[in-house]
């Protein structure tokens, strides 16, 4: 062994655990900085670029066979410093077709023949579609070579015939009965080419969702006339296509504070014809579209003012669905004004939205639309409305890369629909839903499973994609929001979207906006809880009279939540933010009460996840009876077990489902609970005196067990 490699060895043996605080940068990024696209600040650097596409597309639908012909023209300008020799053309709905590559079982009904191209041009020039050398199906994506590279600066027309079928609901879009449809992704649609990656090439296997940035599009639609059809952007031949009365309730809708119906089932029994047969839209700036159609869905409509202009909100749902439908018009509205004007306070970004209930469940987001199911309760009907509404703001507005950063929209939707609901409601956070918070991260953070959120929502899987998308994220946001406060966040997350604005922003752009408008440096929070595996783990080291010794033996730093119970019952908490670990592991917390006697318990981070929580808690004088009769296994109705553990002076419970644990302190006789009082349970014994089950509440509610043999 050569002296430099023991040398080595030494050093890594003595070095300890390190946490670095410097934020990992990947090389893409670095690269941006070095070209001046992006700016370590988290602005768009001076020499900051994006190509633009602008879409007319005729489309005709018959509902009949759920079939789709159309044709499109597309000019699309090249505004990189680099020649061009190819495209990128997504055909998604290739996703359908027979052997496709998926990430799950495809289900034998929505199988079909993808997209059949018709033609192909560009500027003019038919492309021989056949030539394997220069035009290739891979996945989704259709890769064509381009006869002459398309120099920085200049154009070209793309031109476009295709046919195709329109599958039954996949979760997304798709049938939902036999004369209505949600269409989304229905066009060839030209891929990004940005200032990080180049072309995006990554294929649409059902997973991750889509990246595009802002396009132009004007759309017609045709459809038979009895027949109506809602689609992203405004009608701009409502005069040509609505007879009188609807017309006129439609511009009542577009000025009215309580909801208008436009079309209602008498409608549609009387025979409802349109005045033709072709619905133009238009939209500006937009990274996508998509439309809807039906032949007996009613159709409601209010608006908002916000942001200096009319909103119009419209509620498309069938007669079936009215019971859970019947308030979500007035829904769609007040959350729109509370994510205007309460929080974040950004205006509402587009001059319309409309909820189309064509899922069985859950929703799917698209530019001023969502396809949603029909939640029966008033909290989920808003929290879906909500968090599809939010993915307005992002990815929409601010045009993140969800194949890449899931979390970057679906995790702001999930804490952005939390907020809006409980301030609508009245109704904040649960104990219940604290507990069951952190429970459940408990129960996934430290594993291999829990890939840094840095890692590529397409390199996650069906067991952890849902977590890094959705609670992780929103959960660290939460954290984020307690550690800078309201006022700043707001203020941050407005200039990130004020920056960002259709750009494309990376995690760095976000994360060095916060720091730039914040004023504080915060690489000891992404470093640890975006680019690392680990775990949050707080400990009590010692208790010395009126010191709580604190360390933090996990990567992933969290406040000190701290709770000193005295002799009287007297109790004193502490509540520090995270940042007291920016540059120590280890911390003195004093606790100022006014009596002369130490605390009997001490207890640490009741509401934060914690991977050990057995050294969480400081008993003065543990009972010194022992508990060991309360040990054993317990079943919980018919399928539910866990097991109690004697430990010195407390229970432990734990589920054998693997999800909940519960330190139960004694309390007087048989009655034992929790220190933050999420639990309390009272054993129960049989006339020998031996302990049997026990009966209690959790969370307010009713529980009790009985102790297996």
């Amino acid at each position: 062994m050569s002296r430099f490699f023991l040398l080595l060895i030494l050093l890594v043996a003595f070095a300890g655990p390190s946490y670095s605080q410097e934020l990992y940068v990947p090389i893409e990024v670095q690269k941006a900085y070095a070209r001046g696209t992006r700016m370590p600040d988290g602005a768009p650097g001076p020499h900051f670029w994006q190509n633009h596409a602008r879409y007319s597309i005729d489309v005709a639908v018959d509902p009949a066979t759920a079939s789709l012909r159309g044709e499109e023209t597309v000019v699309y300008v090249n505004h990189s410093p680099d020649d061009l020799r190819r495209l990128v053309i997504r055909l998604l709905y290739d996703i359908y077709r027979k052997g496709a590559q998926r990430d799950s079982d495809q289900d034998p009904a929505t199988i079909t023949d993808g997209v059949i191209l018709e033609y192909l041009s560009i500027d003019g020039v038919e492309a021989d579609l056949s030539n394997p050398r220069h035009a290739r199906r891979r996945g989704t994506n259709f890769l064509l070579d381009l006869p002459d590279p398309l120099p920085p600066g200049d154009s070209l027309s793309l031109v476009v015939k295709w046919s195709q079928q329109i599958p039954p609901n996949d979760g997304r879009i798709g049938t939902c009965d036999s004369t209505s449809a949600f269409s989304g992704y229905f066009y060839p649609q030209i891929a990004v080419y940005d200032d990080i990656d180049g072309w995006d090439t990554y294929p649409h296997d059902g997973k991750t969702e889509f990246y595009n940035l802002p396009a132009d599009f004007d759309v017609r639609i045709r459809a038979p006339r009895n027949f109506a059809i809602w689609a992203t952007g405004e009608l701009v031949n409502a005069a040509e296509v609505l007879p009188k009365e609807l017309r006129q309730r439609y511009e009542k809708a577009a000025k009215a504070n309580e909801p208008v119906v436009i079309i209602g089932p008498e409608d549609w029994k009387k025979g409802l014809s349109m005045l033709s047969d072709t619905w133009h839209f238009r939209a500006k700036g937009v990274p996508d579209f998509a439309f809807a159609y039906s032949d007996h869905f009613t159709w409601e409509g209010i608006s908002l003012q916000t942001g200096g202009r009319s909103v119009r909100i419209y509620t498309v749902f069938p007669e079936s669905h009215r019971e859970a439908y019947e308030m979500a018009t007035v829904q769609q509205r007040d959350i729109m004004r509370f994510f205007s004007e309460d929080f974040p306070g950004i205006p509402y970004p587009y001059p319309a939205f409309t909820t189309f209930n064509g899922l069985r469940g859950g929703g799917m987001e698209f530019p001023m639309m969502a396809n949603n199911g029909a939640p029966r309760s008033e909290r989920g009907m808003m929290g879906l409305i909500a968090h599809e509404m939010y993915h307005m703001y992002v990815p929409f507005y601010l045009c993140t890369n969800e194949k890449k950063y899931a979390w970057m929209d679906e995790g702001w939707a999930s804490f952005m629909d939390e907020r809006a609901v409980a301030a609508l409601l009245d109704q904040p956070p649960t104990l219940r839903r604290q507990m069951q918070t952190v429970g459940a991260l408990e129960n996934i953070l430290g594993a291999l499973t829990n890939v840094p959120l840095l890692t590529l929502s397409e390199y996650t899987g069906p067991g952890n994609y849902g977590f890094n998308a959705y609670s992780y994220p929103e959960y660290l946001y939460g954290l984020l929001y307690d550690q800078l406060g309201e006022p700043t966040f707001r203020k941050c997350l407005q200039e990130f979207y004020r920056r960002w604005n259709g750009k494309g922003p990376t995690p760095y752009d976000f994360f060095n906006t916060f720091e730039e408008v914040a004023g504080v440096d915060l690489d000891w929070f992404w470093q640890p809880w975006f680019a690392e595996f680990g775990y949050p783990d707080l400990a009590i080291e010692e208790v010395s009279g009126s010191e709580v010794h604190i360390a933090r033996h996990g990567n992933k730093p969290v406040p000190i939540e701290l709770t000193a119970v005295y002799p009287n019952g007297d109790t004193v908490s502490v509540f520090w933010k995270m940042d007291v670990w920016a540059k120590t592991k280890k911390v003195i917390v004093p606790l100022v009460y006014a009596g002369s006697e130490p605390p009997t318990l001490v207890y640490l981070n009741s509401y934060y996840p914690d991977l050990h929580r057995e050294d969480n808690f400081f008993l003065a004088k543990p009972d010194p009876r022992p508990l060991d009769e309360y040990a054993g296994v317990y079943r919980i109705g018919r399928d539910g077990l866990l097991k109690v553990h004697a430990r010195e002076g407390f229970l432990y419970l734990e589920s054998l489902q693997g999800w909940n644990e519960y330190w139960l302190f004694p309390l007087e006789g048989d009655r034992f609970g929790t220190a933050e009082g999420a639990m309390e349970v009272q054993f129960k014994r049989d006339a020998n005196g031996q302990i049997v089950g026990y009966e209690g509440t959790r969370f307010n509610d009713s529980i009790s067990a009985t102790k297996e043999p």
